[in-house]
């Protein structure tokens, strides 16, 4: 866990509860010097207590306010898990 990052997360803007308990789980999974979390959704689903599709809904969300990067992993042309990089200034 980054203190950096949870402080970051704790003071955006992510326009519903869901999406900032989302944003605060990332941050607790996060690097506090690159900002890169790698949860899997089903461990972040669990963590927010609530489904993969809606966790994917909010993670959308997160990026389309620039607040997260999603970060496609691919190995031999297979889809692995996304990394994702929080939008902290550094």
């Amino acid at each position: 866990m980054s203190f950096q990052a949870m402080t970051w997360a704790t003071a955006q803007k992510c326009g519903t509860a869901p999406a900032k308990l989302v944003l605060l789980m990332l941050a607790n999974h996060a690097n506090g010097h690159t900002g890169q979390c790698n949860p899997r959704h089903k461990l972040l689903a669990d963590e927010c207590d609530m489904k993969v599709d809606a966790l994917k809904s909010n993670l959308k969300k997160l990026q389309e306010l620039e607040l997260i990067e999603i970060i496609p992993q691919y190995s031999e042309g297979v889809q692995l898990p996304n990394h994702y990089r929080l939008n902290m200034p550094t």
